[in-house]
């Protein structure tokens, strides 16, 4: 059977009831000005009523695992066992910030903008305190084995390049 766009409204609407007003993805509210009716644009069967976030983001996603060559619900299910995972023995990435990299960060900018000395030396003592409260959870770090620092005997890698003949 095939909706008739007629028809379209009234059938979102009452689907839109059955899952008593709430997006399935995102859990929030669905209000008039936010539900869309959900179809699967492969077989064009209608799914379910989602909020336009949820929607818009459920067909990006759909065409960006597209791309994998993989099928998407093998995808996503192996994302989410992937983000599931433990990683926390992994050293972090060498641009994160943590809390107290962020707040010394934040302190700095806010620092450049007083003109008062006093406030300056006020900030200036927190970013001290702060930085030698990282310091010692790098201490911590190496001493619990968490220090990835090149060993002296590896050798970087290096292109190879072809001779000229």
């Amino acid at each position: 059977m095939k909706l008739k766009l007629s028809e379209k409204y009234a059938y979102r609407e009452m689907l839109a009831q059955q899952q008593g007003w709430v997006c399935p993805l995102c859990e929030k509210e669905l209000t008039e000005g936010n539900i869309t009716l959900d179809h699967d644009h492969g077989t064009g069967h209608c799914r379910m009523a989602l909020c336009r976030n949820c929607n818009s983001i459920e067909g990006r996603v759909l065409h960006w695992v597209s791309r994998t060559g993989v099928q998407a619900s093998t995808w996503l299910t192996n994302l989410m066992v992937y983000w599931s995972k433990d990683w926390t023995d992994n050293p972090l990435y060498p641009t994160h910030k943590n809390y107290i990299e962020k707040e010394i960060a934040k302190l700095r900018k806010l620092k450049k903008k007083v003109k008062l000395n006093k406030t300056k030396q006020k900030y200036q003592v927190k970013i001290e305190r702060l930085q030698k409260q990282l310091l010692k959870e790098d201490r911590s770090d190496e001493q619990n084995g968490k220090s990835y620092t090149k060993r002296a005997n590896s050798k970087p890698r290096t292109r190879s390049k072809r001779s000229k003949s």
